[in-house]
């Protein structure tokens, strides 16, 4: 999706957070799109292609980068004797809702 944005004219940056409810991380597309009022100002819409849906209060972005590489969610290795696993955890609250006209 970001290439066919990319593409067509359309600056796009792919999203690594969480969708709440949905479990372990997940990825969406931000896509700049002209104003709908025709002025020159752009507006940043989260479209998220494997749900077909726009984003919204549910996904909650994490890092944003130009591409998968730029924002892995976890990158590194570890090597030992032993065997091991990965567990993660996520605590999810609102602090503070903040609106800007």
């Amino acid at each position: 999706m970001i290439s066919i944005c990319r593409l067509l004219g359309l600056p796009a940056l792919y999203v690594s957070g969480h969708q709440l409810g949905e479990g372990g991380t997940h990825a969406w597309v931000e896509v700049l799109l002209p104003a709908a009022d025709g002025s020159d100002s752009a507006e940043g819409w989260p479209l998220d292609p494997t749900h077909g849906c726009a984003g919204d209060l549910t996904y909650l972005s994490v890092a944003v980068g130009r591409d998968y590489g730029d924002v892995a969610p976890t990158s590194g290795s570890y090597r030992a004797g032993h065997g091991g696993s990965l567990a993660a955890r996520k605590e999810v609250f609102v602090s503070e809702i903040t609106y800007f006209d």
